[in-house]
């Protein structure tokens, strides 16, 4: 598929966002392929969190061959199973198991968490960055380069005497979380009240 060539380095891999599809193949005992009757098949998407849904399957008939095709938009990290049933006995190659890993961290989802105590000027101070992608999907690894931003006055800001706030690196978090822990130095004139 190009669109996870283009998104992701790693096209083997399915990030929360791509479309996953089957088609299951359908024989009669001499072993051509052959048409359902109505409900024959059932197709079921075990989530990550237990929930089970059926998925719906589109079927098309090109030149006497009736074909049967699944499309889902996986948006939920982690373990799926896909069962398909032919008169309530599953198929052979069922269940279908794949992991959807996290898509990219998305800011506007991500969150900050600060140290409780009051941050004080020119220290050092430990704040936890957790990020998520944007269907909430918590991300384990990677991530974007950390910018802080000076939410002083313009003014403030285009000053040489006063520099933004700069952020000195990362590091993994010791909770084993995906936050990454910030250690930023501040140069602001007046500590966070």
């Amino acid at each position: 598929d190009e669109k996870i060539g283009e998104k992701h380095k790693d096209a083997g891999l399915l990030y929360a966002g791509d479309t996953v599809t089957f088609r299951p193949q359908v024989f009669d005992a001499f072993e051509n392929q052959t048409a359902l009757p109505e409900g024959a098949m059932k197709i079921v998407h075990a989530l990550p969190n237990g929930n089970e849904s059926e998925l719906p399957f589109q079927v098309q008939v090109r030149g006497g061959t009736t074909t049967y095709d699944v499309r889902h938009d996986a948006t939920a990290a982690g373990e799926h199973q896909v069962r398909i049933t032919l008169f309530d006995k599953q198929i052979s190659g069922s269940p279908v198991r794949f992991n959807v890993l996290p898509d990219k961290p998305e800011p506007p989802f991500c969150k900050l968490n600060l140290p409780e105590e009051d941050l004080i000027v020119n220290t050092e101070c430990i704040a936890v960055v957790k990020t998520y992608d944007k269907f909430g999907n918590e991300c384990r690894s990677g991530g974007l380069a950390p910018q802080v931003r000076d939410s002083s006055s313009a003014e403030q800001k285009t000053s040489a005497e006063h520099s933004p706030p700069e952020c000195s690196g990362i590091v993994p978090s010791e909770s084993g979380s995906n936050g990454a822990a910030a250690a930023a130095r501040a140069h602001a004139r007046a500590a966070r009240r």
